[in-house]
């Protein structure tokens, strides 16, 4: 009988172990054929007829990469929405969730913020939790809806042929400088668009539809699109002929990194005198720390932080129970001492963010007709924005809360009259002496005063 090598055995022995280990690799190829003109070629949905459809990427607050995907298709002739999680694989397919309806052409798109990568140097869209939902119905309509929120839903204009959507830049600094959300649409062969965006205000609102001049007449297809550049553009098929335009910039302040400026404290000198030595066991230091640095930088003309008004907190139309001071900026971080005069017990100072107003609370309430003048100390502690992201520390503020007259409506004219009923004469130790006349006696009453006792601050 032979003997089997050693090495042959271990050989062996490893082939069973990858096997019974789970560690034999695999390979596994997906292979898809798209047009020689397609960069990427994928499949939302099979065995059904499409003709029109978009996508739009979400990336929420705090996420590093986004996280879903979303289709708005036209499957014979019916608008229906599909969902697919990132990042997207075979064990991720493209689902159907639900069904908007009829429909001739669709677009989705996404609105939210751009900010600023820290680390890749580029802004990205952080979306809203939904998209917004574009279609031309079967009556030529064009309607935007809030993802499923019907109450939502609202007609932008009427004759709609073709439409396409985009999302505009916004300043992230000056309001006001803001694309929005576009929808571009064909009507009669012009171009068209609305604009979903931020007025000087703060107010969202769509916009009016604007015609774009520059296309013309005669577009059979629009595309709205965004530039790296900050801007806007349009593009048509007329006629076999490529036409587009472009809007002008929008990166105020965006299209570089904000400036910071860091402040540092070197080569600080303590200089202790008359030392009185010690020897002992123990080592002592000296720890100086420096709080609340402000690097101040604003044109001079910039305004500072000021009083808008003072109200009073009515219990009714006599008394009060506290102050309102308004502002005209918003504070952060308020732990400020407020002075009253006259000095009044307060039960709690604190500051409103909705209301921006430092509300003063009494213990007591007072008459409305107390005048009560404010001074807010300066603090380093609290600060507001001056200019721009520019921190400033609290100054100094006065504030007045004016007396009110209290008005007592009662008659006028009023007066009150005195009578006297059975009047008595009393003779004390009268001594008669009875004779042949007869006497008389005349009583008369003068000086009489009338006295009202306090009773009440209302009138009589």
């Amino acid at each position: 009988m032979r003997n089997i090598p050693t090495t042959l055995k271990n050989k062996l022995s490893e082939k069973w172990q990858v096997q019974a280990n789970d560690a034999q690799p695999n390979l596994r190829i997906v292979a898809t054929q798209a047009t020689s003109n397609t960069l990427i070629s994928e499949s939302i949905h099979e065995n059904i007829p499409s003709d029109f459809g978009d996508v739009a990427i979400r990336q929420l607050p705090n996420e590093l990469t986004p996280s879903k995907v979303y289709a708005l298709c036209i499957d014979s002739g019916i608008a229906k929405v599909y969902e697919r999680n990132l990042p997207a694989d075979l064990d991720e397919p493209w689902v159907c969730i639900w069904t908007l309806g009829t429909a001739k052409d669709v677009a989705i798109e996404f609105n939210g913020e751009w900010q600023l990568d820290a680390t890749n140097q580029w802004y990205v869209l952080i979306t809203e939790e939904t998209p917004y939902l574009f279609w031309l119905g079967s009556d030529n309509n064009l309607y935007v809806q809030k993802w499923d929120n019907a109450s939502t839903k609202l007609t932008l204009d009427t004759g709609v042929s073709q439409i396409s959507v985009c999302k505009g830049w916004r300043s992230s600094l000056i309001a006001g400088l803001d694309q929005g959300l576009i929808v571009g649409y064909l009507k009669s062969g012009k171009v068209y668009y609305r604009a979903y965006c931020y007025q000087d205000t703060g107010e969202l609102i769509w916009e009016p539809s604007y015609e774009i001049i520059e296309l013309g007449t005669g577009n059979n297809s629009v595309a709205v699109f965004r530039t790296n550049d900050f801007r806007i553009g349009f593009i048509t098929e007329n006629n076999g002929e490529m036409k587009w335009t472009l809007s002008h910039r929008n990166y105020a302040g965006m299209s570089f990194r904000p400036e910071t400026v860091n402040a540092q404290v070197q080569n600080v000198f303590c200089q202790i005198e008359l030392i009185n030595e010690i020897i002992s066991e123990n080592t002592e230091t000296v720890e100086a720390t420096i709080e609340n640095l402000y690097f101040i930088q604003y044109p001079t003309d910039t305004p500072a932080l000021a009083v808008i008004q003072t109200d009073k907190i009515y219990v009714d139309s006599r008394y009060t129970s506290g102050f309102k001071i308004l502002l005209d900026k918003p504070i952060y971080n308020f732990i400020s001492t407020v002075t009253l005069n006259p000095a009044l017990p307060t039960s709690s100072i604190v500051y409103s963010e909705e209301e921006q107003a430092i509300i003063i609370n009494l213990t007591t309430n007072v008459l409305k007709s107390f005048e009560v003048n404010f001074t807010i100390a300066e603090s380093r502690d609290v600060y507001y924005f001056r200019y721009q992201n520019q921190k400033h520390p609290l100054e100094a503020l006065t504030a007045v809360s004016v007396g009110e007259v209290i008005a007592f409506y009662g008659y006028d004219e009023s007066s009150a009259s005195i009578s006297i009923d059975s009047l008595q004469l009393v003779l004390v130790d009268a001594v008669f002496q009875y004779s042949f006349e007869t006497e008389t006696v005349e009583v008369a009453i003068e000086a009489v005063t009338l006295i009202l006792v306090a009773v009440s601050s209302l009138p009589i």
